[in-house]
């Protein structure tokens, strides 16, 4: 009798509008249907996702299957770097942002089943290395990574209590006007590899993938989640009036080339502010300036799933499941 492949499904109860348990018994039936073992284990407390994707990965279990918000992926992302287990994401939480990366259906405030379809799309799917970064304080990132506005609006939002979890990405941006309107720019110097460059920024982000602001824009439109670089992007300025036109331009996809907005693509990064400027990781909070990141090539494996560009990973597919 062949071997049973194992997974763990690991959820965040507090991710998200809506009551995860319920909807991942579809998920579990789902893959007990397709052959596997399946556990599932809840998030008690913040990095606990990541602990509990690290045991995964060392008791040789074959997939996780993350169900939560970017954090929370971020979080396992981190558990199951430089392991052989596969990283497979579910759409749990507020912004979904990688999940819209990758096509999957988004769970609906009446989507039942809709986890079941993201299942399915991942079940078609192959598995690829992609890349990570890497900060020098042994600590990863999946999506993004920065400091600035962001930093400073993430800062003030997480954790989010029920009643602003409950109103989805209104919540979220509710919490966030006041870093919307106080928040005046960074004096900062930025490494990118051999190339420096300095001035007042509103926004300094690395980033590995395409989407951002909860998946609602395309901030990378042509990076790959497999090519060994990441993409910094710099948005000057010190105005709430600036930061808002860059907003719009970002959501309307007119920010490329723009005058005040910058682009290098780099595999190490360092950035250095005169004042400490909160900084996040995969839309968590993350200390403070300065940071130091370099890309770790193709050192996570991802279930990409069916729905997914296809010239989003410049590499083959690793395998099937």
């Amino acid at each position: 009798m062949a071997k049973r492949s194992v997974a763990t499904v690991i959820f965040n109860p507090s991710a998200g509008m809506l009551e995860l348990r319920r909807a991942l018994q579809d998920v579990v039936v789902f893959w007990q249907e397709k052959g596997w073992i399946v556990y599932v284990e809840a998030t008690r407390f913040a990095g606990h996702a990541e602990t509990l994707a690290r045991d995964a990965a060392n008791r040789g279990q074959r997939m996780v299957l993350a169900a939560g918000g970017d954090g929370t992926l971020g979080e396992i992302a981190n558990g199951l770097v430089h392991s052989d287990t596969i990283l497979a994401p579910l759409p749990g939480g507020t912004g979904n942002s990688f999940t819209k990366e990758l096509g999957l259906p988004i769970r609906r405030v009446f989507g039942q089943r809709d986890l079941l379809r993201a299942c399915k799309a991942l079940f078609e799917g192959q598995v690829y290395e992609v890349d990570v970064g890497r900060f020098d304080r042994d600590k990863y990132w999946l999506q993004w990574a920065g400091a600035g506005v962001d930093g400073d609006l993430i800062r003030r939002v997480e954790p989010r209590n029920g009643m602003v979890r409950r109103l989805g990405m209104l919540g979220y941006f509710i919490k966030a006007i006041p870093s919307l309107i106080s928040f005046h720019g960074m004096q900062a110097r930025v490494w990118v590899d051999d190339l420096v460059l300095s001035g007042n920024y509103l926004l300094a982000t690395m980033s590995n993938c395409r989407r951002f602001v909860g998946g609602l824009a395309e901030l990378s439109p042509q990076a790959s989640l497999d090519d060994g670089f990441m993409e910094i992007w710099l948005f000057e300025g010190n105005t709430t009036t600036t930061l808002m036109k860059y907003i719009w331009l970002l959501l309307r996809g007119e920010h490329i080339d723009h005058q005040g907005i910058t682009l290098v693509q780099g595999k190490e990064v360092r950035i250095e502010t005169e004042q400490k400027i909160p900084v996040h990781r995969d839309g968590d909070p993350f200390g403070f300036t300065p940071i130091s990141c370099r890309v770790n090539h193709r050192a996570l494996n991802l279930l990409v799933p069916s729905t997914a560009s296809k010239n989003l990973l410049v590499h083959p597919a690793k395998a099937g499941l």
